[in-house]
């Protein structure tokens, strides 16, 4: 069994139409996505500052009130 390749994401594009693709084969990928869905390619977004999940309040208390 081979071992999987792996691959930095690109940005391609221009103008007001801007894309993710893999650097391996250069197919549009999915933001965020682990793998590309044309090469298999395991995908690296160390390049891109990605936004962090910001925790949401659910109104959820951690202990029960008095």
């Amino acid at each position: 069994m081979s071992e999987r390749v792996h691959a930095e994401v690109e940005l391609e594009g221009g103008g007001w139409c801007w894309w993710y693709v893999c650097g391996e084969c250069h197919g549009a990928v999915n933001y965020q996505a682990d793998e590309c869905k044309h090469c298999h390619a395991l995908l690296s977004w160390d390049g891109f500052d990605l936004p962090k999940k910001k925790k949401i309040y659910t109104g959820e208390h951690t202990e029960p009130a008095e």
